[in-house]
């Protein structure tokens, strides 16, 4: 969301094209395209790593490759959209990925202890 609001300011990201008909992109869409990702990536983690020996290898590479597909979305999906926007949109997806990617990796390794309802760092 941060990206967004940076590069809309900057004017790279605009009401000119519409992801949608008549819809151009805004913040909403792109906290709830964050969040839903994030939440299945989440699950899809714990459970490699609940029934796998070795899940966080494995979540990584399917979230790799899943990645990797998904950046020529912004470049196909979208009509009339501009070199700029479908990279600030990857560069979007990609800053998404990676937060997601870092604190699993985080989790993993213990720096984070689950208490009753919250997490805090050690």
């Amino acid at each position: 969301a941060v990206l967004f609001l940076v590069f809309y300011s900057a004017g790279v990201i605009n009401d000119n094209i519409y992801l949608q008909p008549g819809q151009p992109l805004t913040i909403v869409p792109v906290i709830m395209a964050s969040i839903a990702p994030l939440i299945v990536g989440s699950v899809v983690f714990y459970l490699f790593e609940r029934f796998t020996a070795s899940g966080f290898k494995i979540f990584a590479g399917i979230a790799l490759v899943l990645k990797v597909l998904s950046l020529a979305s912004p470049f196909t999906m979208i009509p009339n959209v501009t070199l700029g926007y479908s990279l600030v949109l990857c560069l979007m997806h990609v800053a998404a990925a990676l937060s997601l990617l870092y604190f699993i990796r985080r989790a993993n390794q213990g720096e984070f202890v689950v208490t009753d309802s919250f997490a805090v760092s050690n």
